[in-house]
């Protein structure tokens, strides 16, 4: 999807930050643009710094995703936790709409589009890009929902509460 988009918007920059090598190179190669750039793999520590470059993060999650090479589809059971990453991050995001990313987050805080459909991804982009008063609201939209939920205190104290009824 960020390939496809990068295509079809030759103006803006996209970066992928991570991913193997194998994969890296072969979409390196299949896409060969200029405004699409490939990061490999980052330590973790340094994730949010790459975040804080970008104005847009895109989570374009499938209606597939698999485990056991892919034998089992654990779309319906994931937990996002890149996605709490992104709101903490202060950045808009344009994610798939999927259940799982739903029980987080909703169109108040992100812009949800089908997982599959670059038409509707391209045109949430261009739209979000031209929109700077939407742009900000879902920043501080999606910002008080992690403060409000989702910081690791609030998620060992409700795991907690959990074990201990």
């Amino acid at each position: 999807i960020i390939c496809e988009l990068a295509l079809l918007n030759p103006l803006i920059n996209f970066n992928i930050i991570g991913g193997n090598n194998d994969l890296t190179n072969n979409l390196k190669n299949k896409y060969n643009c200029n405004n699409l750039n490939f990061t490999g793999h980052i330590p973790y520590s340094k994730i949010q710094c790459y975040f804080k470059d970008q104005h847009i993060l895109l989570g374009p999650w499938q209606n597939k995703i698999g485990i056991s090479g892919g034998a089992i589809n654990t779309v319906n059971y994931m937990s996002p936790l890149k996605l709490f990453e992104y709101m903490a991050s202060k950045r808009a995001i344009i994610i798939s709409d999927l259940p799982a990313l739903r029980e987080v987050i909703d169109e108040k805080s992100a812009i949800l589009v089908p997982a599959d459909n670059i038409e509707d991804w391209d045109r949430e982009l261009k739209s979000l890009v031209k929109d700077e008063i939407r742009y900000i609201k879902l920043i501080e939209n999606s910002y008080k929902v992690f403060l409000n939920n989702y910081t690791i205190k609030i998620r060992v104290k409700n795991i907690n509460n959990f074990i201990n009824g």
